[in-house]
């Protein structure tokens, strides 16, 4: 992994990446979209739902049109 100033990388004895240190000073503006990646990052694999019938449900659940 490539040195990034201001986050620690802590492995275990195998090299496998066990947590993660961020210097909140220098990347606390953007910690909310680190957390916005893992969650995708963790939903990854799951089935996509098309954007029309998402909207479809809503309405009529809310009573909307």
């Amino acid at each position: 992994m490539p040195r990034i100033s201001g986050i620690k990388y802590h492995k275990t004895l195998t090299g496998k990446v066990k947590s993660v240190t961020i210097d909140l000073n220098k990347w606390g503006t953007h910690l909310e979209d680190f957390f916005d990646l893992v969650q995708a990052y963790k939903r990854r694999d799951q089935p996509t739902i098309n954007l029309d019938k998402v909207i479809k449900k809503l309405d009529r659940k809310h009573g909307i049109k």
